[in-house]
């Protein structure tokens, strides 16, 4: 089965309904859900989410946000292993490189981001919303 992991950003598009971005990620969950397949997080990006969301709207509507996530996504440890390869990837961006070690320590393809410039690897497959929702090949 193929696991999918979101990145932070394809969350917080969702949690926080941000245009232009929010339909389109939401049509990337809709997609996994729907076709069954297994669809991650990390869990260094869960307290980001949260951090986020209840900034911008409310600690209540961060929680409930969570809690309903968490009923169709999987949670990937982060352990010392993984953020150690992130600090030595020679990446700028360290948030994505824990996102990059981390799929590759669960041993997962594919990545959604919309930051696809930072997930730039040859042993990743790397989607942007629209890529992923709308393949040229289907």
């Amino acid at each position: 089965m193929t696991t999918i992991l979101l990145d932070t950003n394809i969350v917080l598009d969702i949690a926080l309904e941000r245009n232009p971005f929010y339909e389109e990620s939401k049509k990337v969950l809709s997609k996994i859900i729907s076709e069954q397949k297994t669809c991650c997080v990390t869990s260094s990006s869960v307290t980001d989410i949260y951090y986020i969301t209840k900034k911008i709207t409310s600690h209540e509507r961060a929680l409930n946000f969570l809690i309903n996530l968490f009923s169709y996504v999987e949670i990937l440890s982060v352990d010392k292993k993984i953020i150690l390869a992130a600090l030595t990837s020679g990446q700028t961006d360290f948030e994505d490189s824990v996102q990059k070690e981390t799929a590759r320590h669960h041993h997962i393809r594919t990545i959604v981001t919309r930051n696809k410039k930072d997930y730039q690897d040859a042993d990743l497959q790397i989607f942007t919303p629209e890529e992923f929702c709308n393949p040229i090949n289907e």
